[in-house]
């Protein structure tokens, strides 16, 4: 027998022995009872969702075995709980699947139920236990608009050391906003920015003072602005609106 042909058979051999490991080895991976899930771990805030929320969120993607869990659905399953923002799923050898998220932060409350994140969106209920939020209406699907103009007004008001703590969009899309002494101020649907600086500007120093007695700011005026009374008016209001013609309702 020649070395060659010796040589061709060992190297015949241990490919079958190769071949029959790995045959035996695949079909030891796809029994569920050699690689059952043995442990599942999760890792969070733990402020708003319990362990208990998430096991149960998952459980249908569990499968019957360690390789059998489906890691998109089960994210996606976590992901769809109110109070979670973002969610990991991996496997970890031999039995383990480890599952992080973190919990949704709300920045303001939308219509008096709801709640909002940094991106505009509604995630949640429970705006009674938010109070010192930015409160937020609007028309359904406007929370981001509304959001970005609550950001953007607070932004034109600071300087003058005035806090928006509400704006409201009507389905007609006029814009009122509340200012944290409880001034209410009508801007209407056009220029609302522009009317928001004027009244920051002019009209706040002349309601500060009276801010306990008027009811609402109606700046939708060319060249002036309207003062609404309550009930306990002073004998002196301020004179506001310069004129009378209405630019916008």
């Amino acid at each position: 027998m020649s070395r060659g042909y010796l040589r061709s058979a060992l190297r015949g051999a241990a490919l079958a022995g190769l071949l029959v490991a790995a045959a035996a080895g695949w079909a030891e991976l796809r029994d569920a009872e050699r690689f059952r899930l043995r442990t599942l771990l999760v890792h969070g805030g733990f402020t708003r969702v319990a362990p208990d929320e998430v096991y149960r969120a998952v459980q249908a993607q569990l499968g019957a075995s360690f390789l059998a869990v489906d890691l998109t659905a089960a994210r996606a399953a976590v992901e769809a709980l109110p109070w979670v923002a973002t969610a990991s799923v991996r496997r970890e050898w031999p039995g383990t699947l480890r599952i992080a998220f973190t919990e949704e932060v709300p920045i303001a409350t939308w219509r008096d139920t709801g709640l909002v994140d940094a991106d505009g969106v509604v995630f949640a209920e429970g705006a009674a236990g938010f109070p010192a939020l930015p409160a937020l209406a609007g028309p359904t699907g406007t929370a981001a608009e509304v959001l970005a103009t609550f950001v953007e007004m607070q932004r034109a008001v600071s300087a003058r050391g005035l806090e928006l703590t509400r704006i409201e969009q009507s389905e007609r899309r006029a814009w009122t906003v509340w200012f944290a002494d409880g001034t209410q101020v009508r801007l209407g649907r056009r220029d609302a920015l522009p009317r928001l600086a004027r009244y920051a500007s002019v009209a706040a120093p002349v309601v500060a003072p009276q801010a306990g007695h008027i009811d609402y700011v109606d700046m939708r005026y060319a060249n002036g602005f309207a003062l609404g009374w309550r009930a306990s008016r002073p004998a002196a209001p301020a004179r506001a609106a310069k004129n009378k013609e209405r630019t916008d309702v």
